[in-house]
């Protein structure tokens, strides 16, 4: 989990919060492939921001694989 929330703090700097919602123990062909879900929190700009954004337009969904052998990001999304 540190790993992810490492990458995700450097590829996503202006988040207020990250949590992790879920992990899956995912079997390939290869190796083992860890599954993280969760969401990231956006840190608000400013007062205004704040009373004219809903929560859900500084929320986002993210799902990490990661290489259960070496610790490798195999692949991320961010919606």
């Amino acid at each position: 989990m540190e790993i992810a929330r490492k990458y995700l703090q450097e590829r996503y700097y202006k988040y207020d919060q990250i949590i992790f919602k879920a992990c899956e123990s995912l079997t390939t062909p290869e190796f083992p492939v860890y599954r993280f879900s969760g969401l990231i929190i956006e840190k608000s700009r400013a007062f205004l921001d704040r009373l004219s954004r809903d929560k859900s337009a500084v929320t986002f969904k993210f799902i990490i694989d990661i290489s259960s052998l070496d610790g490798r990001i195999l692949n991320h999304t961010i919606n």
